[in-house]
Parts: C-alpha cells; sequence; structure tokens
C-alpha cells in the first residue's frame, strides 16, 4: 500500500484576492438585508453597498488578468469534463486536490460574477424591481450553494478553505500537481487594477449613472431626467423641436 503524501503548506491567495473576497461578502450581505426599502438611511446603505459590489467586481475582473497565478481566470476556467469529474470524485469520497480553485468552485465563481453584474445592471440602470429582486436571490442561492460546497470539499479533502482564504496558505499533499508556493503579484499590477476602479468611478459619478451621494432625492433626480428623454424620444418633441416653435412665434 502507496504511502500518502505527506501534508503541506503553500502560499495560494495573495492579499488583493482574499480582500476582494472578504469586501464582496460583506458588501453583498448589506445589499441584501437593506434591499426591501426604497428611502431614507437604509436605501443610501443599499446603493452604497451596491456600488462597492460594482467597484469590487470591476477590481476582480481585471485582477482576473493581472492577479497571481491562481487569481487568474485562466487557472480556474471551468470544463464541462472537469466539472464532471470533479463532481463524481465528490461523490466517491476521493476528491482530486487543487492548489487552487477546483473546477466546481471556478464555476461558481464565473457564475456569481454573471449574476452580481445582472443585478447590478438591474439596479442602477433599469429593468424592473422584480427582475432586480430575482437576480439579489440568485445571488443568495449561489451562495448557499457555495457554503455547502466549501463544507463538502473541507470534510472530503482535509484542506482548510476557509482559514486559506484570510492568510492564504492552503494545506495540500505535496504530490497535488503544480504545488508550490504562488509568486504575489507586484505592486504595479494592484496598482493597475486600482486605476480601472478609479476611472469607472469617475465615469459613472459624471455620467450621472451613479449618483452620488447615493440618496433617494439623487436617484428620484435621475428616474426624472430619463423619463424626460424617454418621453421625448417617443413624442419626436426636444428641445430643438421646442426652440423652432419659438421661433415661429
Amino acid at each position: 500500500m502507496p504511502t500518502p503524501a505527506r501534508i503541506k503548506s503553500f502560499f495560494v491567495w495573495d492579499l488583493p484576492t482574499r480582500a476582494f473576497h472578504w469586501l464582496l461578502v460583506a458588501s453583498v450581505t448589506v445589499a441584501y438585508i437593506t434591499g426591501g426599502e426604497e428611502d431614507g438611511f437604509e436605501f443610501t446603505l443599499h446603493v452604497g453597498a451596491g456600488y462597492l459590489v460594482a467597484a469590487l467586481l470591476i477590481f476582480r475582473i481585471v485582477w482576473g488578468f493581472l492577479g497571481s497565478e491562481h487569481s487568474r481566470f485562466r487557472d480556474f476556467l471551468p470544463t464541462p469534463n472537469a466539472v464532471k469529474t470533479h463532481i463524481q470524485g465528490l461523490l466517491s469520497g476521493k476528491p482530486k486536490h487543487y492548489v487552487g480553485h477546483n473546477p466546481v468552485g471556478g464555476l461558481a465563481i464565473f457564475a456569481m460574477i454573471a449574476v452580481l453584474l445582472a443585478t447590478l445592471y438591474t439596479g442602477l440602470f433599469g429593468g424592473g424591481e422584480e427582475l432586480h429582486e430575482t437576480f439579489a436571490n440568485l445571488i443568495l442561492i449561489i451562495a448557499i450553494v457555495h457554503v455547502i460546497g466549501v463544507i463538502a470539499e473541507t470534510i472530503l479533502t482535509g484542506e482548510n478553505l476557509v482559514p486559506a482564504m484570510i492568510h492564504g496558505r492552503k494545506k495540500l499533499p505535496e504530490d497535488t500537481d503544480g504545488a508550490q508556493d504562488s509568486q504575489p503579484a507586484g505592486a504595479s499590477r494592484v496598482l493597475a487594477s486600482l486605476a480601472a476602479v478609479g476611472i469607472a468611478a469617475v465615469a459613472g459619478v459624471t455620467s450621472g449613472a451613479t449618483p452620488w451621494p447615493p440618496t433617494e432625492a439623487a436617484f428620484e433626480s435621475e428616474e426624472h431626467e430619463q423619463a424626460e428623454a424617454e418621453d421625448h424620444k417617443e413624442t419626436g418633441y426636444g428641445e430643438e423641436e421646442e426652440y423652432e416653435a419659438y421661433e415661429d412665434d
């Protein structure tokens, strides 16, 4: 009988990835709890949390190309066969070890990013309150499935998944494919990712897409302007027509 491989601790998750993870957990939780309010402080808190989610997603998307090895999308891009094989391993009680995200975890990440983007779009740019709530509830479902998956993986593999997302080090058999310490990304890549967030924030505020401060009055004003623009578009009677009518008089 072969001797089990020795368990070693490997540095896997860089600080930006860990910070993103827990800030996203906090901001999504706040946004969900305050989601039923339409005015007052809780509304401002809800929109503010939504803004933070948007900033985090922009950072993560850029970081998915610039970050350290296991933070990059290419490292955990799931394929149907890989997902199927990993699920079979879980069901048999012998799942394969992965240094970074496993295929099912990778699938959950891409699904979460897509649904979060849809939730943000319907919340900021319209699309109906019911659709916005549907996406928000879908986020909750994905999060619950994710937590169940983490618990199952921890029990079946013995990996310290939650602590690893706090201190960055993951305990794995030393013969795990690709098992070695991940090299942290340089400061320039962190700054580039933060710069993308800054540019998007400035563009959002100056264009009026993301009113600041995020108060009820600011959004009512924005909705009124959008309604007027739509009305002009539908009737074909805008400022130019009004000016021409005035000139004729």
